[in-house]
């Protein structure tokens, strides 16, 4: 079913509150509701293959799984200007799920949810100016062959174990540009298991962290970090680590404390770096 609009209702604990599905289900409008699981629904709003449908200011918490999942080819759907909290897995799921929009929520965990945003192999996906706090793992978690992703110039911060993972060797090619990523409450900024070519590039803040600003780790290889301000992370504002972190690039960036012990922490591989080691 195409061009629908729901708009303004209240929706609660049903097993999916809402479902989006098939093919030909595009251009369909959820917008300025009420979704509430209560804890029993299984999730808010699910799009299953659609195409270009929007979830817009919508109230979306309380769901067993996820507040919204955008499923299979789904693609140029937008979800803008919600606020998602206390679902218990995820507040959003991007699940191979291709050239969709995430713009403008507030994704708050309440200590609850364990991840704000969660893309699983899907590719050219754009999440911008989000608010993502409070999540029991990560703020924005990517894996599968997610790549060609752009994180950009959200706020992440307070997810107990990283404000931003990727995870796996086929997460390639992501952009995580001018976001603010910082703690308290947060052990790692931002970290990197495996992935390849991805660029960490203009955040201004990477800071507050009860371990590291930065961590690549495992096989991370050919991974760019240019050009942030990381500051005040207790052990290390850069950290790569694992005898097969290779060939990645720091540069440009300011780093700088008070109370990080160390810059860039780095072992025998290959990397190349230039930094400015104390605050310009």
């Amino acid at each position: 079913s195409t061009n629908n609009t729901l708009r303004g209702a209240t929706v609660i604990s049903n097993f999916r509150n809402i479902w989006i599905n098939g093919p030909n289900a595009d251009g369909n409008g959820v917008i300025s509701n009420l979704i509430d699981g209560f804890g029993y629904s299984f999730s808010g709003v699910e799009i299953l293959n659609g195409d270009r449908n929007a979830v817009s200011r919508n109230i979306i918490r309380g769901h067993s799984s996820q507040g919204i999942e955008v499923n299979g080819t789904g693609s140029s759907n937008w979800i803008v200007g919600n606020i998602i909290r206390s679902n218990n897995n995820d507040g959003i799921i991007l699940n191979t799920a291709v050239e969709n929009h995430v713009i403008s929520n507030t994704i708050d965990g309440k200590t609850y949810q364990n991840i704000g945003i969660w893309i699983t192999g899907g590719v050219r996906n754009i999440l911008t100016n989000n608010l993502i706090v409070g999540n029991t793992l990560y703020g924005v978690y990517l894996n599968g062959s997610a790549g060609t992703n752009r994180i950009h110039g959200n706020t992440i911060r307070s997810n107990a174990v990283a404000g931003v993972l990727l995870n796996g060797a086929a997460v390639d090619a992501n952009r995580i540009i001018e976001n603010t990523i910082r703690g308290p409450g947060q052990t790692n900024g931002i970290k990197i298991l495996d992935g390849n070519r991805n660029i960490i590039s203009n955040n201004p803040v990477i800071a507050g962290h009860e371990q590291n600003g930065v961590v690549l780790t495992n096989l991370a290889a050919s991974n760019k970090i240019v050009a942030n301000s990381i500051f005040s992370n207790v052990f290390a504002g850069v950290w790569l680590t694992g005898s097969a972190v290779d060939a990645n690039r720091v540069v440009s960036n300011a780093i700088f404390g008070p109370g990080q012990t160390y810059g860039v922490q780095r072992k025998a591989y290959s990397f190349s770096w230039s930094e400015q080691p104390s605050r310009p």
